[in-house]
């Protein structure tokens, strides 16, 4: 692993990462922070999802519609359905992208929601 990059190197990465979205915006992409699939609860941020084909639950990052028409979905997994990290499987919790056609189920709960009544829960352990 290669040293952490200084402030200028990071401020030179944000620069291009801005600098390519721009351009594919100008090109007729669309970046979406929440996609909404006939039939189906809407996926936002932190929002578990399952995909056709593949196994485990995956993270809703966001979406981006290409020029052609197509939705492509980022995020991240996969997990298990109560939202933790299966250490055994290959990949865990590594960026995916899949096509918003291939959605096959969406979970109620979001991830963050369900850490934060993990979090909630301890609490009330330690305070008895």
């Amino acid at each position: 692993m290669g040293p952490r990059p200084n402030a200028a190197s990071r401020k030179a990465i944000r620069q291009r990462v801005a600098a390519q979205r721009a351009d594919r915006e100008a090109r007729g992409w669309q970046f979406h922070d929440e996609l909404r699939i006939d039939g189906k609860l809407p996926l936002t941020p932190e929002r578990l999802f399952r995909v056709q084909g593949r196994r485990g639950w995956f993270q809703f990052r966001e979406a981006r519609t290409l020029p052609d028409g197509r939705i492509e979905v980022h995020a991240f997994g996969p997990y298990r359905q109560d939202g933790s990290i299966n250490e055994r499987q290959l990949g865990a919790g590594a960026f995916r992208a899949f096509w918003a056609k291939d959605v096959s189920r969406v979970g109620r709960k979001t991830r963050g929601a369900q850490e934060e009544r993990v979090e909630q829960i301890n609490d009330e352990r330690l305070a008895a």
